[in-house]
């Protein structure tokens, strides 16, 4: 019997078979919103120890509507922060939904608190999908390694289906 496929082809083939199905799994996917929540406070001074992960907005219950299929949560986090007074003071801004933090490196250092006491404004956005239908609790945490003050926070929270 005359072998048609050669180590090589099949080796070629299997290469592309794989590198499409990751292609398609790495394909975005079109979300249709569902609704925005927005949680905002200035004038305020909430101290944040060193090292401790600290919730600096409301817990809000947001809705993934339907009885099947899945939604996306969204937050996208601004922060104004400062009075620090030591170098390095890294800082991060942490997403949580139904008590438990969305991105498990959520201290990848979104920046550093200056340490001649002025203030200045971090950003977040992070997503959690395939949650189920029905009523979820969404809060801004934040994290800075010697401490500091937050004064201002926004939070808008947007639910997608797919």
């Amino acid at each position: 019997m005359k072998k048609l496929l050669t180590w090589g082809v099949k080796t070629s083939l299997l290469f592309v078979f794989v590198f499409v199905f990751a292609a398609l799994e790495a394909t975005a996917a079109n979300q249709v919103l569902q609704g925005t929540y927005i949680d905002v406070i200035s004038g305020i001074g909430t101290t944040i120890p060193a090292g401790a992960l600290t919730p600096i907005g409301n817990a809000v219950t947001v809705s993934c509507p339907g009885t099947t299929g899945t939604c996306t949560i969204q937050g996208d986090m601004w922060v104004t922060n400062g009075g620090g007074s030591t170098a390095g003071n890294e800082l991060e801004v942490c997403l949580f939904v139904d008590g438990n933090r969305v991105d498990p490196y959520c201290y990848g250092y979104a920046g550093v608190t200056p340490a001649d006491g002025t203030y200045f404004v971090v950003s977040s956005s992070q997503s959690l999908s395939g949650l189920a239908p029905g009523k979820h609790t969404v809060q801004t945490y934040f994290w800075s390694r010697n401490g500091c003050e937050v004064t201002y926070r926004h939070s808008t929270y947007t639910v997608y289906k797919p």
